[in-house]
């Protein structure tokens, strides 16, 4: 399992997520922005990548990954959870902030950290009951 497989994955995943998940007290801009920026943490901080994802990926049709690769949940798991609560201490909503060039949150829109954090563990929950 290399790192780049979990990223690409991951990616792969976010795709379908944002589809089925809906968050009425942030909207679906918020959503997004919150899963591409986690994505780009998490590729940042584990995978030493810059993933450089855009919300307006996450509709593109693309696949990065190798379905074949073999993925270790418990690891991934593990590594998603830490970064989860890092990305968490860092402040959640002005990492979305700052990373607007990506995304379509304005300096504006609010977002509540609990929400936030929802959102992300919905992610990992789905993203690992998907193998």
């Amino acid at each position: 399992m290399k790192c780049d497989e979990v990223c690409y994955s991951v990616c792969d995943f976010s795709k379908e997520f944002i589809q089925n998940y809906q968050n009425v007290i942030l909207g679906q801009n918020v959503v997004d922005a919150i899963i591409v920026d986690f994505i780009n943490y998490f590729a940042a901080t584990e995978c030493l990548m810059d993933l450089g994802m855009y919300t307006k990926d996450l509709r593109d049709g693309k696949i990065l990954s190798d379905h074949k690769a073999d993925l270790e949940k418990k690891v991934i798991y593990k590594r998603l959870s830490i970064c989860r609560d890092n990305y968490d201490a860092l402040g959640i909503e002005r990492s979305i902030k700052r990373n607007s060039h990506m995304n379509w949150v304005t300096e504006q829109t609010s977002i509540d950290n609990e929400e936030a954090l929802d959102v992300i563990n919905a992610f990992i929950v789905a993203y690992l009951n998907s193998f």
